[in-house]
């Protein structure tokens, strides 16, 4: 039995369906945390971080902290596509289920859903 502290990811089911059968899907990201501490983690920096496309806002250290590596190695499919400062989410494409399951099980990550749009490359 799972301890109480153990967080989970809520992926919306139309997440999968919509990753398997299209080339890239817009989801919204709902981080954890809320610290309200927007300084940047130490070690969170760099080409493999997202911190370039975070607004400042009092998500911004728990955003770069759960989506550090996006757009790198086994996060190659994951690309930030916007940042909502104020809010605890961000818009990001995946480019395939290996990006939806590199960002699910990523810490800080509490829900992947689909924004309602979806794009599809020709």
């Amino acid at each position: 039995m799972p301890s109480l502290s153990a967080s989970f990811v809520v992926v919306d089911p139309a997440v999968g369906m919509a990753v398997r059968q299209s080339a890239q899907v817009r989801v919204l990201v709902t981080i954890s945390g809320g610290t309200g501490d927007s300084r940047i983690a130490p070690g969170v920096s760099g080409a493999a971080s997202p911190a370039a496309g975070l607004q400042p806002g009092p998500y911004r250290a728990d955003k770069a902290s759960a989506l550090a590596g996006v757009g790198t190695g086994a996060a190659a499919g994951v690309h930030l596509l916007r940042d909502f400062d104020e809010l605890p989410i961000v818009l990001v494409q995946l480019d395939n289920p290996a990006a939806l399951g590199w960002l699910s099980g990523r810490v800080g990550v509490q829900r992947i859903q689909l924004d309602g749009r979806m794009s599809v490359a020709s």
